[in-house]
């Protein structure tokens, strides 16, 4: 055996040079996602989206809290029964309402995250007669904006219902009311209110939402199994426009040609949705300063 020889806090080792230093592996943590149903699913982990074709599939996490998040399902599976995480140490939570689970991993760690979507229930039995007869479920739809310019109430249809079709009004940033539906495909559209756009829609839980119409009297669609509650957000935006400011010169003022002209402009926008009085419009905070090079006699300006 070589001799150790020790100097202050190093080791030297005497006898033959040829010893191999090895480096460990950068092994990164691994959330495998599971569903029960051999279908195309969507999830987000750590908000990053990839699709699910097979019962399991492992994705990339990062050491710490990760979130994974089933987003979409086909339309006969919108209904999460159950969200478990393996090991049960790297469970912070798990919620089949949210269809979602938050994960605690370490640097080297690895959890299995298993949804369990069950099939939408359209109908539902009497106890008393054995028949099924139809199921209904409730929506409740909130209204966003997507910039300080829309404003006001916006309506929305909802079918199919019990009766028909409801109409419900809904301010930016409140909820209608809790609203009864038959349960499978509900279709909720807003009527339109130029220049206002549906720019797009989410659901609570996720999964539930079907497609979205991002176009002034837009919407989205969604799906409710018998019992269930879902909340729809829709969020519009406003179609801006803008104007141009040219300055030209006359036949004698030749010499001014690349001299900047300043102009004070402002603007005032009127919202569709409120009513047409001075005190519901919004203005520019104040005069808006262009300054204008002027450009030769016969140059056209530029686009």
């Amino acid at each position: 055996m070589a001799p150790v020889i020790a100097i202050g806090s190093s080791f030297l080792v005497a006898g033959s040079a040829n010893a191999t230093v090895k480096t460990a592996k950068n092994v990164k943590p691994t959330i495998t996602v599971c569903d029960s149903v051999h279908a195309s699913f969507h999830f987000t982990v750590n908000g990053k989206l990839f699709s699910l074709g097979k019962e399991c599939a492992a994705v990339t996490a990062r050491a710490g809290v990760n979130h994974v998040v089933e987003v979409w399902a086909p339309a006969s599976y919108r209904n999460v029964e159950s969200v478990t995480v393996s090991p049960s140490a790297a469970r912070v939570s798990a919620s089949a309402e949210t269809a979602s689970a938050t994960v605690r991993l370490s640097a080297h760690g690895a959890a299995t995250v298993r949804f369990v979507n069950a099939k939408v229930v359209t109908e539902v039995i009497n106890r008393t007669t054995g028949k099924a007869t139809d199921g209904t479920g409730q929506i409740e739809v909130c209204k966003g904006a997507a910039d300080n310019y829309v404003v006001g109430d916006f309506t929305f249809t909802i079918s199919p219902t019990p009766t028909g079709t409801a109409t419900v009004t809904v301010p930016v940033g409140q909820c209608s009311g809790d609203v009864t539906v038959e349960a499978g495909t509900v279709t909720v559209t807003e009527a339109a209110a130029f220049p206002y756009s549906v720019l797009g829609a989410s659901t609570v839980p996720p999964e539930t939402l079907g497609s979205v119409t991002a176009t002034v009297g837009g919407g989205a669609s969604l799906t409710v199994s018998a019992g269930a509650y879902v909340t729809l957000n829709i969020e519009d935006e406003t179609l801006l426009g803008g104007y141009k400011i040219c300055k030209s010169l006359d036949s004698n003022q030749g010499s001014l040609a690349g001299t900047s002209f300043e102009f004070d402009t402002s603007w005032t926008f009127q919202p569709p949705t409120e009513a047409d009085t001075t005190a519901n419009a919004i203005n520019s905070a104040k005069d808006i300063e262009v300054w204008v090079t002027a450009q030769p006699m016969g140059t056209s300006p530029a686009p």
